[in-house]
């Protein structure tokens, strides 16, 4: 191998090191505040909130929610932006996660939990599955994957090569 050639693949190497630190990174961001805004803006009953009870942060929750309790968030925002949140979050991490893979195994693994929840959610519409359809819902759950491919279509599909040097 030519020494350019070499050079150019050390690169390339980094860029996906560095592209899968990013991704992990934003990942658990996305994550954060998803789980943020459940814990400060919705009911003290959902089972988020009873596992930070459960993990000894109920001081730490309730001085939390004496401070946002004034901020009035619209219900979009409340109700339906966690969800998109947390289905980048899966993308992210999955395609970082996976990124070695070839491209078919990836791109089952990566659309899988946000083309189940659009799944869901059209049966709802259709009644058939429990719930309520809400179109802010559907949104939330498909922008994350048109995101992915419409920004990640020139790397998905190529695997990155691994180098161990």
């Amino acid at each position: 191998m030519k020494e350019t050639e070499k050079k150019m693949t050390g690169n390339h190497s980094c860029r996906f090191r560095w592209r899968r630190v990013i991704e992990l990174v934003s990942g658990i961001t996305l994550l954060a505040c998803g789980c943020a805004i459940y814990l400060l803006f919705r009911s003290k009953s959902i089972r988020l909130y009873q596992w930070f009870e459960a993990a000894g942060f109920s001081d730490v929750l309730v001085a939390a929610r004496n401070v946002t309790a004034n901020i009035s968030l619209p219900d979009i925002i409340v109700y339906s932006l966690p969800d998109g949140l947390y289905c980048a979050a899966y993308i992210l991490t999955m395609d970082a996660v996976w990124m070695y893979e070839h491209c078919g195994k990836r791109f089952v693994i990566v659309c899988f939990v946000p083309v189940m929840a659009l799944i869901h959610e059209m049966l709802q519409g259709l009644r058939l599955a429990e719930g309520t359809f809400d179109w802010a819902d559907f949104t939330f759950y498909a922008i994350p994957l048109i995101l992915y491919f419409t920004f990640s279509k020139e790397t998905f599909f190529t695997k990155p090569k691994l180098n161990l040097q």
